[in-house]
């Protein structure tokens, strides 16, 4: 993903909210 590196977790977590292929991609980093 574009700006993967700049990506803070928070917004990961509002962006899995909305799109479950993404709280997929990024579930093993939340934990």
């Amino acid at each position: 993903m574009m700006g993967m590196n700049v990506i803070t977790l928070s917004d990961v977590a509002f962006l899995a909210d909305y799109e479950p292929d993404l709280g997929i991609l990024f579930g093993p980093y939340l934990d």
